[in-house]
């Protein structure tokens, strides 16, 4: 193995059913979102709000303090503060 190889440790890569099912959900996460966008461009699921139209994305992004982020850092312009889970 060389220096320049990337192997996580701690979480080492999916093997077998686990691994397909993986990367056949994910191959359908475009699909889906353009799914949403046709018919349900902002949805909603009790407090979350999914938005996946640009122009709707982008006006939520501008507008932050209007749509009062709760956030677990105190610094709502870094994306870390914006996406914490």
């Amino acid at each position: 193995m060389s220096a320049t190889a990337r192997r996580d440790v701690l979480r080492p890569p999916a093997n077998g059913f686990k691994a397909w099912l993986t990367a056949c959900l994910m191959a359908y996460v475009p699909l889906g979102f353009r799914i949403l966008r046709t018919i349900r461009p902002i949805l909603r699921f009790g407090n979350t709000i999914v938005v996946t139209r640009y122009d709707d994305v982008r006006e939520v992004f501008l507008m932050m303090r209007r749509f009062g982020f709760r956030t677990k850092t105190s610094s709502t312009s870094s994306w870390a503060g914006i996406l914490s889970f």
